[in-house]
């Protein structure tokens, strides 16, 4: 209903739908992190990707242990997000 960016909400569908693979942008993955219960649903994921703009040092280190990629810009992102 938020169009993707209300974080709850995102964790929530992973959860109900058992998402496996997440790919979104830097941004949207800071605000899944910082949701409550976000950075265990991440780490749980079984891959996904993310790129299209600069990855944060701090989003880097919630990331860390998971097994999410960073592809940084739109043309190295582009490859994988289409393979994901």
């Amino acid at each position: 209903p938020a169009g993707g960016r209300d974080a709850p909400s995102l964790v929530a569908l992973g959860r109900a739908h058992a998402a496996t693979h997440l790919c979104a942008v830097p941004a949207t993955l800071a605000r899944v992190a910082d949701a409550p219960g976000g950075r265990t649903w991440l780490h749980a994921l079984a891959g996904g990707l993310t790129g299209g703009a600069p990855v944060s040092a701090a989003l880097a280190g919630a990331l860390a242990g998971s097994r999410l990629r960073i592809g940084y810009g739109q043309t190295e992102a582009a490859p994988g997000l289409a393979l994901s």
